[in-house]
């Protein structure tokens, strides 16, 4: 994972986000089947999200930007954002994208083989984050509210803070960073990011949502969607072939 790498792929891009803490629950989108080492996962589109297309030309100079950004470190597998929002960068309607998700492994990782270690990778990796992380609820504080609005406090431009683990089940751990970035206007916009990491059919994956200029309670909201994503992918990974 490289969110730094993110942070500034999109602010090249001119993908700021607008916040959508009150998203509703609704059933998932299209999914895509993708081979990770010779192991078919098959991903969802997040719920109001349209998968980018090199086809268009906004799409391909992001998708270009944010693959070189985690060349190296990490792969992309899918690119999606808000569908009217998409649309009207594409036409030039509006400047950048309301809100966006990533699905991503590493290529470290790539081959590693977790199949029946679902719950126990995401038990291990909570407590690796939280070994890492303890010096950040020192500091900004144990409670998730506490930890954004003293991270956010000072925080400079293109610079990412972690905000922890947020939350884990055994489908997965949840984790989250907040990220400054500047518009091609000069404008300072501040983003969050919750990320999964959980085993889909016996491989490690990332599933990343942003939002931006978190409101109170996004947080928590972007916990309860990643979840309920992760839940509906682990559903259709286990169905019988």
């Amino acid at each position: 994972m490289n969110p730094r790498a993110i942070c500034v792929a999109f602010s090249l891009a001119a993908a700021s986000i607008v916040a959508s803490a009150s998203a509703q629950q609704v059933a998932p989108g299209p999914t895509k089947a993708v081979d990770i080492a010779g192991r078919t996962v098959q991903l969802i589109v997040p719920a109001g999200q349209c998968e980018l297309d090199r086809r268009h030309q906004f799409d391909a100079s992001v998708l270009d930007l944010a693959t070189r950004a985690i060349a190296g470190a990490n792969e992309m597998l899918l690119h999606t954002a808000e569908c009217a929002g998409l649309d009207g960068a594409r036409t030039g309607r509006v400047p950048y994208l309301n809100d966006f998700a990533q699905v991503q492994i590493s290529l470290q990782l790539k081959k590693t083989e977790l199949g029946g270690q679902e719950a126990a990778a995401a038990k291990e990796i909570c407590q690796s984050l939280r070994n890492d992380g303890a010096q950040i609820e020192k500091q900004a504080g144990a409670e998730i509210k506490d930890r954004v609005k003293n991270l956010q406090a000072g925080i400079a431009v293109n610079e990412t803070r972690a905000l922890g683990v947020l939350a884990e089940d055994q489908n997965a751990c949840y984790s989250g960073i907040l990220m400054n970035v500047q518009t091609p206007t000069g404008e300072s916009r501040l983003i969050l990011g919750v990320y999964a990491m959980g085993v889909l059919n016996g491989r490690l994956i990332f599933l990343y949502r942003f939002a931006g200029n978190p409101a109170a309670g996004a947080v928590d909201n972007l916990v309860r969607i990643q979840q309920q994503l992760m839940r509906d992918h682990v559903a259709l990974n286990n169905r019988p072939r």
